[in-house]
């Protein structure tokens, strides 16, 4: 889906606009889902540095969420988690309400709360943040990666509370 962006308050970018492979030296990498069904959710994030994973995190986020809530909340959590190391983050996500809510391409009426302290953070962050909506359950290496450390979390924590 091609998105014609305007406004945007962050640099975003359709997966045409960008080599995929995560090798550009110059930003590290970030590839985040979010993911769940039922209330049951889990992030997962996959930071790549010239082409090697550097950092692979995930976390089930419990029975009280949504996937869109998980979808932001996994970009939040990365850039938190990769703040340290002063590098222009490139985020790569599947979730258009995600990227596109942050970056104010278009406004919803849940998550405001969210979104407005993801972005107060990105405002304030040490280094440029810029976003490309890549579309899911498309082959790429670090998409997959990312869910399925999401799929994993969730699977093993519904096992837990079904016993």
């Amino acid at each position: 889906m091609k998105v014609k962006i305007t406004k945007n308050i962050f640099p975003v970018y359709n997966a045409d606009d960008v080599d995929l492979t995560s090798t550009d030296p110059n930003y590290l990498h970030v590839w985040v889902d979010g993911g769940g069904n039922f209330g049951k959710t889990s992030i997962g994030i996959v930071v790549v540095e010239k082409g090697i994973v550097t950092i692979t995190f995930g976390a089930y986020l419990g029975l009280n969420s949504t996937n869109n809530t998980a979808e932001l909340t996994a970009i939040y959590k990365a850039l938190r988690l990769v703040k340290h190391m002063k590098k222009p983050v490139r985020i790569y996500s599947d979730s258009a309400y995600a990227v596109f809510s942050l970056c104010r391409v278009f406004k919803g009426k849940k998550n405001t709360e969210l979104i407005n302290e993801i972005i107060e953070y990105i405002q304030k962050y040490p280094v440029v943040v810029e976003f490309v909506k890549v579309r899911g359950h498309q082959g790429l290496v670090f998409n997959e990666w990312a869910d399925s450390i999401c799929s994993q979390l969730l699977s093993l924590n519904s096992k837990k509370n079904s016993k």
